[in-house]
């Protein structure tokens, strides 16, 4: 629609006035096979365009059920970005804290799953920017209710795997070491020397069904065998 080109230029004042003019525009999706269900608060979240996120979310843009399913937002070797499909897995990804904050308190759900079962924290451990990934991991983590009987790092996506076990499978050495010093509880301090005990679970075979010591062992991908220095030199 003419507010998804609006949102695309960032054109703050041509939203305010379309708006105005039919409000209903504001949770319209995108009809074409390649942006099928964007909405002009997917495009906003993207660009990183604050007052247009908050002007959409002020006038009832919705957080929970909008989902980008067009062919250009899939996973595939064919394309260049995977934001999953729900706003706050594409506020995710671009790393704005300001805007993440503005989503989750407008509604959006930490857990919920997009078509291959993967939730905001999974798509993080597929981003090429691993640091700011961890960075945001955290933030999103920490915007979730502490009550939660099932927290979304315990989520596992269609193909078993939670976003630590992702991490392994796609050789995501950053996130999983970010991960697994999550884990970590300092048992005792003398001096420079700390005892640590790292709770185990999703990751030791034992009592374990699809663990990352067995996804490890019997991946295929090079990336989980090598670091990028050893894969760049030809070592395995």
């Amino acid at each position: 629609t003419v507010l998804h080109v609006a949102a695309l230029y960032s054109n703050l004042d041509a939203a305010i006035v379309l708006l105005d003019a039919c409000p209903e525009l504001v949770n319209e999706p995108s009809v074409s096979d390649l942006y099928q269900g964007q909405t002009a608060l997917h495009i906003a979240v993207v660009n990183q365009d604050v007052r247009l996120v908050r002007e959409l979310l002020s006038r009832g843009a919705d957080v929970r059920e909008a989902r980008a399913t067009g062919s250009y937002f899939t996973r595939g070797s064919h394309n260049l970005l995977y934001f999953g499909e729900h706003v706050l897995s594409f506020a995710a990804c671009t790393g704005n804290a300001e805007i993440i904050h503005l989503v989750v308190e407008s509604g959006a759900d930490i857990r919920a799953v997009d078509s291959m079962g993967n939730t905001a924290l999974h798509i993080l451990a597929l981003q090429p920017n691993k640091t700011i990934a961890c960075q945001v991991y955290d933030l999103i983590e920490g915007l979730e209710e502490p009550d939660a009987s099932l927290r979304a790092s315990q989520l596992p996506n269609h193909e078993g795997l939670t976003p630590i076990k992702l991490a392994a499978v796609e050789g995501n050495v950053v996130m999983f070491q970010h991960l697994m010093n999550k884990k970590r509880v300092a048992q005792w301090t003398f001096g420079p020397v700390t005892n640590c005990l790292y709770n185990l679970s999703e990751i030791d075979s034992w009592g374990e069904d699809n663990s990352v010591l067995e996804l490890v062992v019997a991946s295929k991908r090079t990336e989980v065998w090598c670091t990028d220095d050893d894969c760049t030199s030809g070592n395995e």
